[in-house]
């Protein structure tokens, strides 16, 4: 009996660590588990810590490249910054040289006015100090915005030109009139009411003091600063004015016409002193301030350069705007470039000393818009203005666009003229409006 208790007691004990062991089984099984979770976790976060490692160094070695980088940039803009003070030392150079050489012309010219005596000698030489100083390299500044905007005319302002040392400048328009104002302060300084139909073109003499500009009405007048007068009153194309150019060592104009006549006008003799036909209508002329060489731009799109002196042609380029009026041309101020506009919307600079095309300018933005629209070099012909639909575009001489002004016109801009001192440039537009840019 006892024997019998003491087995069931043993099978009982028996069961009891057989449940025991099951246990510790399934928890050691889940342990086993959780274990391989932790490790499955621990091996993929040292593979993130490998990637962020990887990382680290990827983001090291891009700062410093970037360090580098700065480094290089930082050399190169201290090397604009020296680059750029030199040129500008260079152009302060330039400019202090022409007004020396104009300062010492008013001093000749104030001479001149107190002189009883031998005034033709010293009216002499103030030309010559005039003329040298229009020679003279200036390097020309980029101007970036309008400094003054002017309503200039009540219907489309046709043409602008600054007297030869940028003291003043000319607008003449759709209105009939012709205005003089001060470009330092964008002023009106006096206005002529002489023609009686639009006023196409004007042009200043050597000294200023007299204003030479042509018509609709197919007349050229001669227009007295210091009197506020016309002083002489031309008659004899048969058709409208559409471009003149005045000597700068004579008193005398070269005016082109729709009447295919080019003529050469004394405004002291007062009287034509020749006339030679052409084919075509002349919309541009342009001399050389040496006053030897006159170029012409025709309806045909043929350029003609002239000899003044036999006022005979000396070479043709035909067709050099494929049939489109020539609207503008402009000889540099050393007389070794002109520049010519035409309504194919292409323009052209061409070596007067080769007789050779040297580059083109065109541009998708650009249209030229007018039979008169004049675009001019810069004072260094370094830089090519010109106007279009209500933008104005500066071209570099190599060909690409440097500046594209659209800041200040609404409408087709129809004439440019650049500052002779270099440091601006005016504008106008088929609205009348003047731009004065600095």
């Amino acid at each position: 009996m006892e024997l019998m208790t003491k087995v069931k007691e043993l099978e009982l004990e028996n069961k009891d660590l057989k449940s025991k062991l099951q246990a510790n089984i399934d928890y050691n099984e889940k342990n086993a588990l959780v274990l391989g979770e932790k490790c499955k976790e621990i091996g993929s976060l040292q593979h993130m810590l490998e990637v962020s490692k990887d990382e680290l160094e990827a983001v090291k070695r891009d700062k410093l490249e970037l360090e580098q980088k700065v480094l290089a940039l930082s050399n190169d803009n201290r090397e604009l910054i020296s680059n750029l003070m030199s040129v500008k030392n260079e152009v302060a150079e330039k400019m202090n040289q022409a007004n020396e050489i104009y300062n010492k012309a008013l001093g000749v010219m104030e001479a001149n006015s107190k002189q009883a005596v031998g005034g033709t000698k010293s009216s002499e030489k103030l030309d010559e100090y005039m003329l040298s100083s229009l020679s003279a390299p200036l390097a020309s500044t980029i101007p970036e915005k309008p400094k003054f905007k002017i309503s200039a005319h009540n219907q489309e302002a046709l043409a602008v030109r600054y007297d030869n040392f940028g003291n003043s400048l000319a607008t003449c328009g759709g209105d009939n009139l012709v205005k003089v104002w001060d470009p330092a302060t964008g002023k009106e300084i006096s206005r002529f009411k002489d023609f009686t139909k639009p006023v196409t073109c004007l042009d200043y003499n050597l000294d200023g003091n007299l204003i030479c500009a042509g018509s609709v009405d197919k007349t050229i007048r001669v227009l007295d600063l210091k009197t506020q007068r016309s002083k002489h009153c031309f008659t004899g194309h048969s058709d409208t004015i559409n471009s003149l150019s005045t000597l700068l060592r004579s008193a005398k104009i070269v005016s082109g016409s729709s009447d295919r006549t080019i003529k050469l006008w004394d405004y002291e003799k007062m009287q034509v002193s020749l006339t030679t036909n052409y084919p075509s209508a002349t919309f541009s002329v342009d001399v050389a301030q040496d006053d030897n060489m006159l170029v012409t731009g025709h309806n045909n799109g043929t350029l003609v350069i002239w000899s003044i002196n036999k006022f005979g042609k000396v070479i043709e380029f035909k067709d050099l705007h494929r049939g489109e009026v020539i609207s503008s041309v402009c000889i540099s101020r050393d007389s070794y470039y002109v520049l010519t506009n035409g309504r194919d919307n292409i323009l052209k600079l061409i070596d007067l000393r080769k007789y050779d095309v040297v580059k083109e300018f065109t541009d998708d933005q650009y249209t030229n818009t007018s039979n008169t629209n004049r675009a001019c070099l810069s004072t260094d012909s370094k830089f090519v203005l010109v106007g279009g639909n209500a933008k104005v575009l500066l071209f570099k001489d190599d060909g690409e666009v440097d500046t594209v002004y659209e800041d200040g016109h609404q409408t087709r801009v129809l004439g440019t003229d650049w500052e002779p001192r270099g440091s601006q440039f005016a504008t106008v537009d088929a609205y009348g409006g003047l731009i004065i840019w600095e």
